[in-house]
């Protein structure tokens, strides 16, 4: 169905697919235990190796202990070290994104070193849940709380939790998606209207196929009423 016209100036609205398989994305919201199998395989060495070159630098900045008047911040961050680091099956996707990137000199580095990183490893890009569903986790969260306090005992505001609960958790979660490589997001349509019909009124030449994308294996969709599906 073909968008209502739209005013001068009022913009457009465009619908894409993905080449890829969310599940290989990173999840940036899950441990790194939850996340897929070719997740986990593509980076656990990664992070067993930059766990060992940070473990390598704490012990450094131990041995050497505090400068000569040193401030209290310089004295928390050395009493942190000293405390493990967490096991790496519990580190969020946001954090082996950060570490993907390390050493960097700032954080604007690390992010450009850490796409560039998981993109040579054959990961497309990252997912983070979007807001409606982050407020969806959140509000599971505080509902599981409630009833973990409660212990087993049953009122009116454990039964109304555990309602809401089931509520929520049969909703489905819907992500944001940020991509490492533009090529692989194909342009459906504008405003409704197919996008090669659109070039076509505007005597642009026919979309060319990028170099690469036989190669690129095709995540199945329902084509939506009307719609012709294809896959180059």
């Amino acid at each position: 169905k073909s968008a209502e016209p739209r005013g001068e100036g009022s913009g457009n609205l465009y619908r894409a697919r993905i080449r890829a398989n969310p599940e290989e994305f990173l999840d940036w919201d899950k441990p790194f235990v939850e996340q897929s199998p070719r997740i986990q395989e593509l980076l656990l060495p990664m992070l067993k190796e930059t766990r060992a070159r940070a473990e390598e630098a704490r012990a450094s900045m131990l041995a050497k202990g505090p400068r000569q008047g040193a401030g209290p911040r310089e004295m928390e961050r050395l009493e942190g070290y000293k405390q493990p680091m967490a096991p790496i099956e519990q580190t969020l996707g946001e954090n082996v994104y950060k570490q993907a990137g390390l050493p960097a000199n700032t954080q604007a580095e690390g992010s450009v070193r850490s796409s560039k990183v998981l993109k040579e490893l054959g990961i497309p890009g990252i997912r983070y849940l979007d807001q409606g569903s982050r407020d969806n986790a959140a509000r599971i969260a505080d509902n599981k709380r409630v009833l973990d306090e409660a212990a087993g005992q049953e009122d009116i505001g454990t039964q109304a939790a555990r309602l809401q609960l089931e509520e929520l958790e049969g909703k489905p979660l819907t992500y944001n998606y940020v991509l490492f490589d533009d090529s692989l997001v194909e342009i459906l349509d504008r405003n409704g209207e197919a996008i090669q019909a659109v070039r076509t009124q505007a005597q642009l030449e026919p979309l060319k196929v990028p170099e690469g994308w036989d190669k690129v294996e095709p995540t199945p969709r329902t084509p939506i009423e009307g719609e012709e599906v294809r896959y180059y």
